[in-house]
């Protein structure tokens, strides 16, 4: 699969896809330093065991390179930004009962928008 490059100074709108989720009580933030455990856990669960190696240098970055979806106090999704590699997004999870709420969607553009805001 080749890479695909995306015009960080041309995103969509991220409000309105935040509005959507948040009218379904989720919410999509940075962890916090002490979700770390908790995130790697659940990323291991839904997803296997590579992932979490990819997640966990999420946190070197100050703050963490990586957004979550939280609905209800539960972990929903996860997406990351530059763990792999400088400008690389990745990795990204929805939990199934979670899928096609949009909020795979509201997770990329946080992300995309972190990659802009820091150059």
């Amino acid at each position: 699969m080749p890479d695909m490059l995306v015009k960080l100074y041309g995103l969509p709108d991220r409000y309105a896809q935040m509005k959507k989720i948040e009218r379904l009580g989720i919410l999509v933030r940075r962890p916090n330093p002490w979700e770390k455990a908790a995130l790697l856990d659940w990323v291991r669960e839904h997803f296997g065991c590579t992932w979490p190696a990819e997640c966990e240098t999420a946190f070197a970055a100050n703050p963490p390179s990586c957004f979550i979806a939280v609905q209800n106090d539960s972990l929903i999704g996860f997406a990351c930004h530059d763990c792999t590699r400088r400008n690389f997004f990745g990795p990204t999870g929805v939990a199934e009962k979670a899928r096609g709420k949009g909020v795979g969607l509201a997770l990329l553009l946080s992300c995309l928008y972190a990659m802009r805001d820091d150059g």
